[in-house]
């Protein structure tokens, strides 16, 4: 149960820190658009 949580967790920090990473490198680059 415990293995199932953690993974979860993880690919919900991973998918934040994407967006979060995205967000970041639109504000510093705009002239490349993001997908």
């Amino acid at each position: 149960m415990e293995e199932t949580i953690g993974k979860a967790w993880a690919r919900l920090m991973y998918v934040y820190m994407a967006r979060t990473i995205n967000r970041v490198l639109a504000l510093i680059d705009p002239i490349h658009p993001s997908r």
